[in-house]
């Protein structure tokens, strides 16, 4: 599994960079996202992952809700993906505070749309 967890930094780096690019896309960024969460925690990249998961989360449930997305939550979401992401090291105590504190928001956002 080591030999592979350089390959597959590269190519969250890589979906990062599709992300942004795809800031005005949402189905796209979406399944970059997407993507990333699926593997990034395999690859050593824990806060990437979980903020990527939260993020997936808060579109498929506004998505349910059929209520619009919150453009400055989808970008602070996509800017702290990008930033963990392109981190050297995985700072996991301050990713989960990060990740802590943007769960809490989104909580509060679909809170607000149910």
């Amino acid at each position: 599994m080591e030999p592979a967890i350089s390959p597959m930094r590269t190519a969250i780096l890589h979906y990062v960079d599709e992300m942004d690019a795809a800031a005005h896309d949402l189905k796209k960024l979406f399944a970059r996202a997407h993507e990333i969460r699926g593997f990034a925690e395999t690859a050593g990249m824990i806060t990437t992952g979980r903020i990527a998961e939260i993020l997936c989360r808060y579109m498929d449930d506004m998505e349910r809700a059929g209520k619009p997305l919150d453009n400055m939550i989808v970008t602070l979401h996509a800017s702290a993906i990008a930033r963990a992401a392109r981190a050297e090291e995985d700072d996991v105590r301050m990713g989960e505070k990060v990740a802590a504190e943007l769960a809490a928001l989104v909580a509060r956002r679909l809170a607000e749309a149910h």
